[in-house]
């Protein structure tokens, strides 16, 4: 008998008729041999139960595919490793990476500083703080108040510049009206020193002249205002107008 070239499915009605057939035919081939009764069942369950993998691979698409599928992969690992180690490293590859700046410029706004009077150092070899040193730091604290109030007003304010404008026209008016140019001289210098902020060195006249000064003319009190709380705290007597344009003033806020 010649082996068939594909399998052929068969139903259990023809599957039985080409067992009996093929049992006829073994019995024609070998008359001495004899069989078993139960040898078309046993020969059936064989068929029917055995396995290969010759047969699923013939019988199967997908199952060839998987197989080749496989075999590719595993060859393909080893020449991949092969072909890695025989490669050789590009010479004119360019290097990917970053340089720090020896500078970083940050462009950002300076906070702003609160000014600070630094007391000044007590006299003498024993460096005692002394009643002289004390009264030096009160009006060193009341200056620096001063300033920061009249700078605020009259340089950061967003109308400064009238304000101010309205200021120096006010003092021009007093000044020809009073006829007294050693109390606009004191004005003067008073603004200036708050104008720049810097605690004078020496004051131009001692607190108890100015308080003899409005003793004798109490309308110089607009004038002599600054300077008489700067050096001694004091306030000029009540009634006497002394704003000139600035309502803030510290002194203004200890009028009686």
């Amino acid at each position: 008998m010649t082996e068939p070239k594909d399998f052929i499915e068969f139903t259990d009605s023809q599957e039985s008729a080409a067992l009996s057939a093929f049992a006829s035919e073994l019995r024609q081939a070998h008359p001495g041999v004899e069989l078993s009764p139960s040898f078309e069942i046993e020969l059936a369950d064989g068929l029917r139960n055995s396995w290969s993998w010759r047969g699923s691979i013939r019988q199967s698409p997908l199952l060839r595919i998987a197989a080749s599928l496989l075999l590719l992969t595993a060859l393909a690992v080893p020449v991949a490793a092969v072909v890695a180690l025989l490669q050789t490293p590009d010479s004119d590859r360019p290097e990917i990476g970053f340089q720090m700046p020896t500078e970083l410029l940050i462009d950002r706004e300076s906070p702003q500083v609160p000014r600070v009077v630094p007391p000044s150092e007590p006299l003498g070899d024993d460096l005692l703080f002394d009643g002289a040193w004390a009264l030096a730091i009160e009006q060193q604290n009341r200056f620096a108040q001063a300033s920061a109030s009249w700078q605020i007003r009259f340089l950061e304010s967003p109308i400064a510049a009238d304000l101010f404008k309205q200021r120096q026209t006010a003092v021009q008016a007093l000044a020809r009206r009073e006829n007294n140019p050693a109390a606009v001289e004191l004005f003067e210098q008073l603004e200036s020193a708050l104008q720049s902020g810097e605690y004078p060195t020496a004051f131009p006249c001692s607190s108890q002249e100015l308080i003899d000064q409005l003793a004798l003319a109490p309308d110089l009190a607009p004038f002599l205002a600054g300077w008489l709380w700067v050096m001694s705290a004091q306030v000029p007597p009540s009634g006497i107008d002394v704003d000139m344009s600035w309502p803030n003033a510290p002194w203004l806020a200890e009028l009686p």
